[in-house]
């Protein structure tokens, strides 16, 4: 309507100007971008796997879509596991995955995998000072509670039936660990230790 109204304008002037008819304009089409064929990719909804590289935890689905960004799913790993979102790194066919990126941006189907590491994992040895019991734990360092640790190491004596009991050993990284909820790396630091120095745990059992 625009166009027959501005063509009939036009022929008015160039009537007033001695002229004819001006040649009719016709409408322009406008794409409106998006995909291949000038239309956004359409919503997909799937559901992929969170898998664990560190530190061990038990593997979950999450269900998003292919418009669902990498900071996202940080988020909601976040809520299942508590696990700070800023220690958190995502792959998926070994590349890794940028926050401000979407899961189409990575060509992630139904059912992919994506691993995650979360925080620092280390293997530490555990020996008495007679050497005849050594063994090792696996810690998350930005993780682990000091009692996490204990835990790890009377777990050991459990299933090699060494009867002993909490209360009759000290576990000893320059100094005796305390058994509570303070976090391993906070304690080492408040100890003048790094986290990253600490490859020994000593076992030293008392009478």
């Amino acid at each position: 309507m625009f166009n027959n109204k501005l063509n009939k304008y036009l022929n008015k002037i160039n009537k007033l100007r001695g002229g004819g008819n001006t040649t009719p304009i016709n409408p322009v089409s406008i794409s409106s971008g998006g995909g291949d064929n000038g239309n956004p990719e359409p919503l997909n909804n799937i559901s992929i796997n969170i898998i664990f590289n560190s530190p061990p935890t038990d593997s979950f689905k999450l269900d998003v879509n292919n418009y669902t960004k990498i900071s996202k799913i940080k988020d909601l790993i976040l809520r299942k596991t508590n696990y700070n979102t800023y220690k958190q790194k995502l792959y998926y066919n070994g590349n890794l995955l940028e926050d401000t990126n979407n899961i189409s941006n990575y060509g992630i189907n139904n059912n992919d995998n994506i691993h995650v590491e979360a925080g620092l994992i280390k293997k530490i040895n555990v020996s008495d000072l007679t050497g005849k019991i050594k063994f090792d734990i696996i810690i998350n360092a930005d993780y682990d509670t000091c009692a996490d640790i204990w835990n790890k190491v009377m777990k050991y004596f459990e299933e090699k039936n060494i009867n002993t009991h909490r209360n009759k050993i000290n576990l000893v990284i320059n100094t005796p660990i305390p058994d509570d909820d303070k976090n391993l790396n906070d304690w080492l630091f408040s100890q003048g230790v790094s986290i990253e120095a600490v490859t020994k745990l000593y076992l030293i059992f008392r009478l």
